[in-house]
Formats: structure tokens, sequence, C-alpha cells
């Protein structure tokens, strides 16, 4: 049986490892979404990367700083592609365009592409 410092420190251990990360991470759902949330996870990785090189000064392969930019890569493109995939359709120049009997092209919306 363990002893009670060890106990202790397993204890608080649980506590703060376990139960505030996942309570954390069930605020996180609640504020994005369920994908952001976990591939918000996932940025451990690279954020680990990074405090071993400038605390440790642990210097990385390629494929693994190649490999953080794919994490971190993916995680900016889940959380951008939300409000530009609904900015797309009120944008005129982007929307598929309707080809009208007398040959030109009309739009639903009255937004148009400013250049």
């Amino acid at each position: 049986w363990p002893s009670r410092s060890v106990l202790g420190t397993l204890s608080i251990n649980a506590l703060i490892g376990t139960n505030l990360s996942d309570v954390l991470w069930a605020y996180a759902v609640q504020l994005t979404t369920p994908l952001t949330a976990t591939l918000g996870l996932s940025l451990t990785v690279p954020f680990g990367m990074i405090s071993d090189a400038v605390l440790r000064g642990k210097r990385f392969d390629v494929q693994y700083i190649l490999g953080s930019l794919l994490v971190l890569g993916g995680f900016l493109l889940v959380s951008f592609a939300g409000p530009l995939w609904t900015a797309l359709p009120r944008c005129r120049c982007l929307r598929r365009l309707d080809r009208t009997p007398s040959g030109g092209s009309s739009c639903e919306s009255s937004d148009s592409c400013e250049d």
C-alpha cells in the first residue's frame, strides 16, 4: 500500500489531471464544437515541443516540426472554416450563377463582391 505522501500526490493528480481536464474540455465543447475542442487537445504536441525547445534547449528533426505544423494547420483550418464557409454565399462573385434565358446571369442575393 502506498505511503500517505504518495497517496496524497496521486489524489491531487487525479483531481487536477483527470477531473479538471474533463470539465474544461466539456466547457470548450459548449463554447465551440466537439471537433474544435478535440482538435484543441491535439495542440499539446506542438506546444510541448515548443516548451521543450525553449526551456530545455531540445532540438527536433524536420519531420517532427512538419508534423506539428500540420496539427496546428488542421486546428486553424477547422477554427476558421465555419465563419468563412457561412460568408461564401453572401458574396455574389463566389456563388454559383444561374443562367437566365437571355444568356446573362443572375444571383439571388443583391450583395456583390467589391474589388
